[in-house]
């Protein structure tokens, strides 16, 4: 869904832009996946609906703070 956004409304304005918006989301997936993981396998969840729980709150917020990051340092 971020990358449909980016997608959509971003406009990054070159090729440099993209892979740096692509390399955000990378950055946020990994980073909410992996305390996701982690919490799964020591409680034990395998429902989705509370991995997600977990994981999509992460992302967004990991996800805000970049594109912050992104007008600071890039504009």
């Amino acid at each position: 869904m971020a990358l449909l956004l980016v997608v959509l409304f971003g406009r990054p304005g070159n090729a440099v832009g993209w892979v740096i918006q692509l390399l955000w989301i990378a950055i946020c997936t990994a980073g909410a996946s992996w305390p996701t993981y982690q919490v799964a396998r020591k409680r034990g969840w395998t429902e989705l609906w509370r991995l997600a729980l977990i994981a999509f709150p992460a992302f967004w917020f990991l996800r805000a703070l970049t594109s912050i990051l992104t007008v600071l340092l890039l504009t």
